[in-house]
C-alpha cells in the first residue's frame, strides 16, 4: 500500500448557518495575508507568540479567521470575504468542531488518509 505525501492544507468549517467556508495555513497564504490585511496577520502571530496557558479561547477563533482569509486569498475571493465582525457573528459557536479545524489546520493529514471521529 502507497500514501500520498502531498498533506491536505485545506479544512472546511462548518458556520452557524449550516454553509461552509475553507480553511488553510499554508506558509505561502499566511505570506500574502501579512501583505492583505496586516492587522489580521499581526493578532493571527500575538496568539503564537503567547505563552502556553495564557491564550484566551477567542485566540482560536482569531487564528481561524486568519485562516478563512488565507482560503480567501488562495481563491482570489479576498476581497469579498466576511469582515472580523461578521466572522465572529457567523462563526460556529461548537468548540469542538473550533477545536478539530484548528488541530487540522496544525497537522493536517496526508491527503487520502482516513480518521474517525467520535460522535
Amino acid at each position: 500500500m502507497t500514501k500520498n505525501n502531498a498533506k491536505n492544507t485545506i479544512v472546511e468549517l462548518e458556520m452557524q448557518d449550516g454553509s461552509t467556508v475553507k480553511l488553510t495555513l499554508a506558509y505561502r497564504f499566511l505570506l500574502q495575508l501579512s501583505t492583505f490585511n496586516r492587522k489580521v496577520y499581526d493578532e493571527y502571530n500575538a496568539v503564537w507568540n503567547k505563552k502556553e496557558g495564557k491564550r484566551e479561547e477567542i485566540d482560536n477563533v482569531r487564528v481561524l479567521y486568519a485562516a478563512y482569509l488565507c482560503a480567501c486569498i488562495q481563491d482570489g475571493t479576498q476581497e469579498a470575504a466576511m469582515s472580523w465582525d461578521e466572522w465572529l457573528d457567523n462563526v460556529t459557536l461548537d468548540r469542538e468542531a473550533v477545536g478539530y479545524a484548528m488541530r487540522d489546520l496544525l497537522a493536517p493529514k496526508r491527503k487520502g488518509d482516513i480518521e474517525t471521529r467520535s460522535e
